[in-house]
């Protein structure tokens, strides 16, 4: 492994995170449900925002949500049909529907992420197909289909085309499926334009609530993490290898710091049968548990015993600075006669046995630049409690004699 490169490559992630900072601090609301990536989630509050008479901005989001699909052309040229442009989006009658099947057309039956009607004394002047992707492609023939039956509604009242919109994120681009009829726009730019609404239109905090969540969701969800993404992938891909290698050797490591461990608390806390004594611990590459036991003490299907360090989440002790770890005793009993022995010697298991399968349990901090102090902690803790140890082989020895 080449180390001037792997150093080149973690200066270039460095730079990368530091010119990124990332802050989790506060969620948005959808991160608060777990629905970042939920389309009909976000297609519904995106109806709700584009709805006039429900979220107390008035026509604002939808005027700019024609400026993100042509500048705002189609709109002026919309409201110049009528009364030469006396008109303001405002004076006339806005409906919004989600998910609402198409009663006609190639596309009868199959429902459109958003339906908004712009309609004058009753009468369909325009009608707005969006379909939101975030992170899925289209279904089959699902924007032809959809062209086809927003036509023909469009015909029929208006004799004009309709507007249809497919909205993505960056990283989530239109295949080739999509029909020509339906314009991509990316969530930036609806983001950039949804900005600009007029500060005293957002000053009533209760108004402006949902857009100024929306927009927050949508600039760490899909706008930073689209660019953000696409730029540390490249700068993994570049070094791939190298960060493979650095990692292999890294686990290969840890590994063997772990081993060590576990031989030095063996030897300190057995000196004179360490022999009798083996390890393990796991899972292979991200262990959470690293136990200490005579082989006969493991007899899976009959009982498991040993001394065990457990954490909470995944990792090597290597790893470990100043981490609670817990140390115990641990019976696993997979039969009533083992249960009834160590209940009766252990007032803690007694208590717990219902609950947890331990019989004692200490916590402690680890921290592996302190590696004979925790080997001592380790070997002083199995020492105190070696009589458990004892107790188990008094055990096997009466339940397999009998």
């Amino acid at each position: 492994m080449d180390i001037n490169e792997l150093k080149s490559a973690i200066e270039e992630i460095d730079k990368y995170y530091t010119e990124n900072p990332f802050n989790d601090s506060s969620w948005t609301l959808p991160e608060i449900f777990s629905r970042q990536w939920h389309e009909n989630f976000i297609s519904s509050w995106l109806a709700y925002l584009f709805n006039p008479s429900r979220n107390g901005l008035g026509t604002f989001p939808l005027e700019k949500l024609f400026e993100a699909y042509d500048g705002g052309e189609h709109l002026k040229n919309l409201l110049e049909a009528y009364d030469e442009g006396k008109h303001a989006l405002e004076d006339f009658d806005i409906e919004v529907e989600r998910e609402e099947s198409f009663s006609k057309g190639k596309a009868k039956k199959r429902r459109i992420d958003i339906l908004i009607y712009v309609k004058k004394s009753d009468k369909l002047i325009q009608i707005i197909g969006i379909e939101n992707k975030l992170r899925t492609g289209e279904g089959y023939k699902q924007t032809e289909e959809y062209f086809d039956s927003l036509k023909q509604i469009a015909e029929e009242a208006f004799n004009k085309k309709p507007v249809c919109i497919y909205l993505h994120p960056e990283q989530n681009p239109p295949g080739i499926s999509k029909h020509e009829g339906f314009e991509a726009i990316t969530y930036r730019t609806l983001v950039e334009k949804l900005k600009t609404i007029p500060t005293e239109i957002k000053r009533d905090a209760r108004k402006s609530f949902y857009l100024e969540e929306f927009l927050m969701y949508a600039e760490e969800f899909l706008m930073v993490n689209a660019i953000s993404n696409n730029e540390i992938v490249e700068i993994y891909r570049k070094h791939k290898k190298t960060l493979e290698n650095a990692k292999e050797a890294y686990d290969s490591y840890a590994r063997r710091f772990d081993e060590g461990f576990l031989r030095d608390v063996i030897e300190r806390a057995f000196p004179s049968d360490a022999d009798e004594y083996s390890f393990n611990f796991g899972p292979n590459k991200c262990p959470w548990w690293w136990q200490i036991f005579k082989p006969e003490w493991h007899k899976w299907g009959i009982y498991v015993f040993h001394y065990e360090i457990w954490k909470e989440g995944n990792g090597f002790l290597y790893e470990l600075r100043g981490q609670e770890v817990n140390l115990c005793v641990q019976l696993e009993p997979k039969n009533t006669v083992a249960k009834k022995w160590f209940k009766e010697y252990s007032a803690f298991y007694a208590q717990n046995e219902s609950k947890v399968d331990l019989v004692e349990c200490k916590m402690i901090k680890f921290n592996a630049d302190k590696y004979n102090e925790m080997v001592e902690a380790f070997a002083d803790y199995i020492g105190k409690h070696k009589h458990f140890g004892d107790r188990m082989d008094e055990f096997i020895n009466k339940y397999e004699s009998e």
